[in-house]
């Protein structure tokens, strides 16, 4: 089943950029939900 996320634009552009860096590092394409992931984690790291 997909998942539909709705995100303000200015972070949409943000997941973006760091999606296209992500994919550049890895080699591979990255899909928004690991994108989201990754970025929770790294919020969430400092709690």
């Amino acid at each position: 089943m997909p998942i539909n996320i709705r995100v303000d634009s200015k972070i949409n552009d943000r997941l973006r950029d760091f999606r296209d860096e992500a994919g550049r590092r890895l080699g591979r394409s990255v899909s928004v939900i690991e994108a989201i992931n990754a970025c929770a984690h790294v919020m969430n790291k400092g709690l």
